[in-house]
Order: structure tokens, then C-alpha cells, then sequence
């Protein structure tokens, strides 16, 4: 815009036409023609600067008031978009707090039922293993021992009798 007012007054042909006139009356030494026709000169080249810097301050208007309203449009879709993210962010906000919140009671009813059932199981027996060296050598558990050192790494485990863990009961 600084361009435009910077740009240089455009003269109609008619002024052009009496720039032309005064200088060949100035060599033709006709001073008060020369003179008169300055004066209109000079008139005419002030109304027109006058009507070129009008239509330049016109134009830098209308290109203002087109600009600020393409600026209004593109701010109120922005502002739609704006609006139309935040609901959906609402939304997922609440379906997340409500999974939360289910999960969450999902996990405790999960803890007290463990709690529960753990009170009312049957209290373990603490009968002491022995292992019997004789076991290790028999034929019948002889595999079993080899793949459990096996999968152990090398650690053997004495599983005792049913009848010593639940001798009144069975």
C-alpha cells in the first residue's frame, strides 16, 4: 500500500498535450501565451493529482474492507473449527473419565472378591517335606527326577505324600 501511495501522478493526454504547447510557445518566445497556459497547466495538474491521490486512497479501502472482511470469514471458520475440536475433546474427556471410573470399580470389586474368597478358603497345611533319598534312584520316578533337574537347573523338590497333607479328611 505504501507503493501505491508512493507511485507517481498519472497526467491525462490533455496535459501532456499542453506541456508540449508551452514548450514550443517558450521557443517561439510567446511568454504571455507561455504564461496563461502555465497557469491552466498547473490548475489542471493539481485537480489531477488531487482525483489520482482520491482514487488511490479509494482503492487502498477497498482493498482494507475486502481484506478485514476475508480476515472476519477465515476467523469465524477458525472459530467453528475451534468450537467443533473442543466438543469433541469434551467428549472424549467424558468417555475417558467414565472408563477410568469403571475400570477403576471393576478393579476394586475384582480385589475385594480376591479378599473374600481368600478368607473363606481352607487354611494350607504345614506338613514338613522330607525327601527320601531312595526316590531319587527308583526306576518308576527316575525320568521325572531327570527332567525336573532338567527344567530346575539342577534343583530338586520333595513333594509329600497326600495322605500325611490331608490324613483326616480323606
Amino acid at each position: 500500500m505504501a507503493r501505491m501511495l508512493s507511485q507517481p501522478t498519472r497526467y491525462s493526454t490533455q496535459v501532456h498535450d499542453w506541456v508540449r504547447a508551452k514548450n514550443q510557445l517558450k521557443q517561439l518566445h510567446k511568454y504571455s501565451e507561455c504564461e496563461i497556459l502555465a497557469k491552466k497547466l498547473n490548475l489542471k495538474k493539481q485537480q489531477e493529482e488531487a482525483a489520482f491521490q482520491f482514487q488511490q486512497r479509494a482503492t487502498i479501502d477497498q482493498r482494507r474492507r475486502r481484506l478485514l472482511k476475508k480476515q472476519e470469514g477465515e476467523r469465524s471458520f477458525l472459530m467453528g473449527k475451534l468450537k467443533l475440536l473442543q466438543q469433541k475433546l469434551l467428549i472424549q474427556k467424558e468417555s475417558d473419565e467414565r472408563n477410568l471410573e469403571q475400570r477403576f470399580s471393576n478393579l476394586l470389586a475384582d480385589a475385594e472378591h480376591a479378599f473374600h474368597m481368600e478368607f473363606l478358603s481352607q487354611r494350607e497345611v504345614n506338613a514338613p517335606v522330607q525327601s527320601r533319598r531312595s526316590l531319587e534312584n527308583t526306576s518308576a520316578t527316575f525320568l521325572g527326577s531327570l527332567l525336573q533337574k532338567k527344567l530346575r537347573g539342577g534343583q530338586q523338590y520333595s513333594v509329600p505324600a497326600l495322605c500325611d497333607l490331608y490324613g483326616d479328611e480323606l
